[in-house]
C-alpha cells in the first residue's frame, strides 16, 4: 500500500511539475480533485453534513432579516448585509471601521502589557505569534459581538460556536532579508485552507495599508471541494483571479470561511496586530484545560452573560450538568441516565 501511494503521489507530480510539487498538491483540475476526494473524503463529508456546500444567497439574506436585532443601527445593518453578501461571493467579508476607534482604544489600553511582550519577540524570520487573553466586558464586546454572530449564524444556518479561545496575534516580518528555507516557525506565507468548516474572525487593531504585510484570499475557492493541503504559486496564478487583500483601518474586520484559499503576503518591514477570533457550527472543538485556567484567571464569571452568548461558548466551557459527564475512550459525553 505504501508503495502504491508512492507511486501516485509521483504521477500525479511528473504530470506537471509547474504546478505541482511534494509540498504543493492543491488542484484546480475537475479530475484531479474527483479522484482526491473519493481517496480522501472526510473533509467534504463534513462541508456536506454542515450544510456548506452549495448555499443559497438569498436564502441566507432571508435568515438574516429574520434574526437581526431591532436596535442595529441602519448603518450597521447595511455593513452587515455587505459583508454576508461578500462572503457568499468570495468565501471572505472585509468590514471597514465596525468597531469604533474608542472601543478598539479601550481594549488595547486593558492589553497593554500582553502587546508589549508579543512585540519584543523579533526573529530574523517572519512569525506569527499570539496569546490567549483573560475574559472581560471589554474583549466580550468584540467577540461576541451581536452583528458578527448574527452574520455568522445567518451564513452557516446552524448554531454557532466559539471554536477556540480568543487570541492577539501578532505577525512580525523583519525589514531585512530572510532564508525563505529556514526550517523555524513561521508565518502561513503559502497558499492554503483551512479547517473544513470553521470560520474565522480579524479585528484589526493597528492600521493595515495596501502595502503592509496582510491576508490576502482567492475569491470564489470556498466553493471548490478543497482537500487540506497547499497550493503553489503557479497554480494560483493560472487560476486568474485578482486576489483580495485584507486591509483597512484599526476596527475593521476580516470574516473567512475556512474552505477558502488564502496566505498571509509578508512584506518586509511591516507588521500586522489583530484580535483572532474562531467560530465553527460544531465540530473541531478545541477544548483546552490550560486556557481555561487563562481565560479565567481575571476573576471573569461567565453566569454574568446572556443564556444565549453562554451556549456559544459551551463547548470551550462546558456547563456544569446535574448528573454530568460520562467518560467514554477519549471522549466526554454528557450523561444519559438520570435516575442514577
Amino acid at each position: 500500500m505504501k508503495k502504491l501511494k508512492e507511486l501516485f503521489w509521483k504521477f500525479y507530480i511528473n504530470t506537471d511539475k509547474s504546478r505541482y510539487d511534494d509540498k504543493h498538491i492543491g488542484t484546480f483540475s475537475f479530475w484531479r480533485l474527483f479522484i482526491l476526494n473519493l481517496l480522501k473524503p472526510g473533509r467534504l463529508i463534513k462541508r456536506f453534513q454542515y450544510n456548506q456546500v452549495f448555499k443559497n444567497k438569498n436564502k441566507i439574506l432571508e435568515k438574516y432579516k429574520n434574526k437581526k436585532k431591532n436596535n442595529f443601527s441602519d448603518e450597521k445593518n447595511k455593513k452587515i448585509l455587505k459583508g454576508l453578501s461578500d462572503l457568499f461571493e468570495n468565501g471572505v467579508a472585509v468590514i471597514p471601521e465596525y468597531f469604533s476607534s474608542k472601543q478598539i482604544d479601550n481594549f488595547l489600553n486593558q492589553n497593554k502589557q500582553t502587546i508589549e511582550n508579543l512585540k519584543n519577540y523579533k526573529p530574523d524570520i517572519p512569525s506569527y505569534n499570539s496569546n490567549n487573553l483573560s475574559l472581560s466586558d471589554e474583549l466580550n464586546s468584540l467577540w461576541l459581538d451581536d452583528g458578527a454572530l448574527t452574520l455568522l449564524t445567518s451564513y452557516i444556518g446552524n448554531s454557532v460556536y466559539a471554536r477556540n479561545y480568543p487570541e492577539i496575534s501578532y505577525t512580525y516580518v523583519p525589514n531585512t532579508e530572510f532564508n525563505k528555507n529556514s526550517n523555524f516557525k513561521r508565518a502561513s506565507d503559502t497558499w492554503h485552507v483551512d479547517h473544513a468548516v470553521l470560520f474565522v474572525i480579524h479585528i484589526l487593531l493597528d492600521d493595515v495599508n495596501e502595502n503592509d504585510t496582510c491576508m490576502e484570499v482567492v475569491p470564489g475557492t470556498q466553493r471548490i471541494f478543497n482537500l487540506g493541503v497547499n497550493w503553489s504559486k503557479n497554480a494560483i496564478k493560472d487560476l486568474n483571479k485578482k486576489n483580495i487583500k485584507c486591509i483597512g483601518k484599526k476596527g475593521t474586520i476580516h470574516i473567512h470561511s475556512g474552505n477558502v484559499i488564502h496566505r498571509l503576503n509578508p512584506i518586509k518591514g511591516s507588521q500586522r496586530l489583530a484580535l483572532h477570533l474562531e467560530f465553527s457550527p460544531g465540530p473541531n472543538i478545541l477544548l483546552d484545560s490550560a486556557k481555561i485556567s487563562k481565560s479565567l484567571n481575571g476573576g471573569y464569571n461567565l453566569n454574568n452573560l446572556t443564556e444565549e452568548k453562554r451556549e456559544i461558548l459551551k463547548g470551550i466551557f462546558p456547563k456544569k450538568l446535574f448528573k454530568g459527564y460520562d467518560i467514554k475512550g477519549d471522549s466526554i459525553q454528557p450523561n444519559k441516565f438520570k435516575g442514577i
